[in-house]
């Protein structure tokens, strides 16, 4: 037998299911500005924060064969290569990423790293950015790995990479890297 809390319950959790699910697809397909790809955008302001630690940005290595995920390698004089990709909200990432063999990624997001893609916090961030005022879009998430251990040569901290400017609008458009 349940009781009318019980039922209340359910329902309140299947709405807020299915609105999540629901906001993540309108997110995917919300047209950002125009003309500039908000992740030529991101990478950008990754090369120019990670140019500040002496890392040079080399070429593209496909994590799917289409290069919709793809990570840039950066190198550094005497540190083994970084590996950066912008996941943006990174839905369907966490299976890419973390596949056996993979080199181990960390996933940064609002100041932290997470060794998951925090998909369900980005949504969140993007949501209140959306409706809230004054709010600004969350920024991607962005993968790194390192292809060896070498403490002297970490890469930014995730606080550091917290600073990166904000990208123009929520949504995001995917964010998922392209292929130049």
């Amino acid at each position: 037998m349940t009781t009318p809390f019980k039922r209340y319950a359910a329902g309140a959790l299947l709405c807020a299911l299915l609105l999540t699910a629901l906001g993540g697809r309108v997110l995917r397909g919300v047209e950002v500005m125009p003309g500039e790809s908000p992740v030529a955008g991101a990478e950008a302001r990754i090369d120019d924060l990670l140019a500040g630690g002496g890392w040079r940005p080399g070429e593209k290595l496909p994590i799917t064969g289409d290069f919709t995920y793809a990570a840039r390698v950066y190198r550094k004089e005497g540190c083994p290569p970084l590996l950066v990709s912008v996941v943006g909200g990174g839905g369907d990432a966490d299976g890419l990423f973390r596949r056996p063999g993979a080199p181990p990624w960390r996933f940064m997001h609002g100041g932290r790293a997470y060794e998951r893609p925090p998909s369900v916090l980005f949504l969140v961030d993007s949501i209140i950015a959306a409706i809230m005022p004054g709010v600004d879009a969350p920024p991607p998430i962005i993968a790194v790995a390192r292809i060896a251990e070498a403490p002297a040569c970490e890469g930014p901290t995730p606080a550091e990479w917290r600073q990166l400017a904000r990208a123009p609008a929520a949504g995001q458009d995917g964010m998922r890297t392209a292929a130049e």
